[in-house]
């Protein structure tokens, strides 16, 4: 699941694929599924008319909102192998942002809206061969980072988004 800038909204989005209109898309931000696996439910896009933003959760519609399209699969607590994915609020921007890990500078953590994967991408019956939206065969991106390598693509993953210089990451799954 990629993010998303909106200039016009001044809001991120996460979701799969290409660009939405109006977006520039920026890095991968959490793998989720694309089809649903055991025990996973579905992850929607719902737009807050009052406020000119779109949300992501499970569930129902919440005060206010239109429920979009279906984005992706992820569970609905915690289990072994996944990581909670927050809501957080940036007050610089008036916006709600969603991604793992501890607040980005000047963020406050609202809570954990569902949980992803973090281990194999093997995880819960869906192999490499199936989650063609995690991770794409073949890649590897220079420079290469110093100090590495790391232990899971997670944390190949938050070591990117830590790194300002770093657009791309790559993992053996090997």
């Amino acid at each position: 699941v990629f993010s998303f800038w909106h200039e016009e909204n001044r809001e991120h989005t996460a979701h799969f694929g290409e660009a939405w209109q109006g977006e520039v898309k920026e890095r991968v931000q959490f793998y989720a599924f694309p089809q649903m696996v055991p025990g996973s439910q579905p992850v929607y896009d719902f737009w807050k008319k009052s406020e000119r933003r779109h949300m992501f959760h499970m569930g129902e519609e919440l005060r206010d909102e239109e429920r979009g399209s279906l984005q992706y699969y992820a569970f609905p607590s915690p289990a072994t192998d996944v990581s909670a994915v927050y809501t957080f609020w940036q007050p610089s921007n008036q916006e709600f942002t969603l991604h793992l890990g501890s607040p980005w500078p000047g963020e406050s953590r609202i809570g954990a809206q569902f949980y992803v994967p973090t281990g194999s991408v093997s995880l819960a019956g869906i192999s490499r061969d199936q989650c063609n939206h995690c991770f794409e065969a073949n890649i590897r991106y220079t420079p290469y980072m110093v100090g590495l390598p790391l232990d899971s693509a997670l944390l190949c993953q938050q070591h990117c988004a830590a790194t300002p210089t770093c657009r791309h990451f790559s993992y053996d799954l090997v």
